[in-house]
């Protein structure tokens, strides 16, 4: 099912040097998938494919929403999955999450590079959790290690409740 709004522009497909129609509609797929938004027309194999902004809102409820490219989402991304937790942030043609923030349900957040965390397993993210204490994050044999930046022993002893150090 399509709907077409009013709103058209022709452009130039800079790779392919083909006009290509930029239009506003909403999409449902077989699999009851959803896209809304802005989308493009290949005039010469008249394929269609998003472009622009729009949210594609899957079967499942996730959400992608954000600067669609030959169809894939990779500027400015916001990610709502069925949980409540959401990311933030730029994605990449793969699509990997790189620089941004997910938030979890309960408003922890992972913010930093994604790409360089769990590709290259370097210290690129920080960890915030509730109470807005901010950790370190650093990848371990594909496990998420937590680092906090300042001796907790060292503070508690500072701020007088010693009374849970053991000597």
């Amino acid at each position: 099912m399509l709907r077409r709004t009013e709103r058209k522009s022709r452009k130039k497909d800079a790779k392919r040097n083909v006009p290509i129609l930029i239009q506003t509609g909403k999409f449902e797929f077989e699999n009851g998938d959803w896209y809304e938004g802005e989308y493009a027309m290949d005039s010469k194999s008249n394929t269609i494919f998003r472009q622009g902004a729009g949210t594609y809102t899957t079967a499942e409820g996730h959400v992608y929403e954000g600067k669609w490219l030959n169809d894939k989402l990779v500027i400015k991304a916001k990610v709502k999955f069925p949980t409540n937790a959401y990311f933030e942030g730029a994605m990449d043609e793969t699509p990997t999450y790189t620089i941004g923030t997910y938030t979890f349900c309960d408003r922890c957040e992972i913010t930093g590079d994604f790409k360089k965390l769990f590709n290259e397993g370097k210290n690129a993210a920080t960890f915030t959790d509730p109470g807005g204490n901010a950790w370190d994050i650093k990848l371990r044999d594909g496990h998420l290690e937590l680092m906090y930046p300042w001796d907790w022993k060292q503070s508690i002893l500072k701020s007088g409740e010693d009374s849970c150090v053991e000597d």
